[in-house]
């Protein structure tokens, strides 16, 4: 087969690409008002799903994603607003930790850590399930701490597959910041997503399929 036939594995994959970096941006514009970004993210979360389980989208980029934007939009915007409380949360805890007792401030670090900790495990999987199964954003989140514990590795994995891509689009060198920041506007939010949906759909599987 010719590297460059219309069917073949390379133009497949620069499809792919193209719907990713669509579906990325989209996300970034509907991400604006904040508000809106659980919608946004659960819209990304379904798009991406599409993609790892199928090679094109079907129904076309910005139609899916908007589709999918009305019918998240609640429940989305729920769950988004419990990520939101759980940042302000661990912001506040490290602006006060200025303020105590050394020994006392050592304490408090670990124990918000170990809230950090258990809010990224348990709410890894909240916004893949709410579009998959369409459930309310109360069950999402308990159904993911669930899969969560029952799905170990692949939960393990996709944490780890996000702080790597934070760290070294943002940290390991000193522009990182500025290559990274446009990285993520580009087409970030959708690869980490899309590479994130292949665990998340092995987890689910895994318990709803077998």
């Amino acid at each position: 087969m010719h590297l460059f036939d219309i069917n073949g594995p390379l133009m497949e994959a620069m499809r792919k690409l193209a719907d990713i970096i669509l579906y990325n941006l989209l996300f970034v514009i509907f991400s604006l008002p904040v508000v809106t970004a659980g919608a946004s993210f659960a819209a990304l979360c379904e798009g991406m799903q599409q993609l790892a389980e199928k090679e094109l989208i079907e129904n076309g980029v910005v139609k899916t994603f908007l589709s999918a934007f009305k019918r998240f939009f609640k429940e989305g915007t729920k769950l988004w607003f419990v990520v939101l409380a759980v940042v302000a949360v661990v912001v506040v805890a490290f602006q006060t930790m200025g303020y105590m007792p050394s020994s006392l401030a050592s304490f408090y670090l670990i124990t918000v850590y170990v809230i950090i900790g258990v809010c990224s495990f348990g709410l890894q999987f909240a916004f893949p399930l709410l579009v998959r199964k369409e459930l309310t954003f109360t069950d999402a989140i308990k159904t993911s701490f669930l899969m969560g514990i029952a799905q170990f590795p692949y939960t393990l994995c996709s944490l780890g597959v996000t702080i790597v891509f934070v760290y070294i689009t943002l940290f390991t060198k000193e522009n990182a910041f500025y290559y990274g920041s446009f990285f993520w506007i580009a087409a970030g939010f959708g690869v980490l997503v899309y590479i994130n949906s292949f665990f998340f759909l092995k987890a689910y599987k895994n318990i709803y399929e077998n």
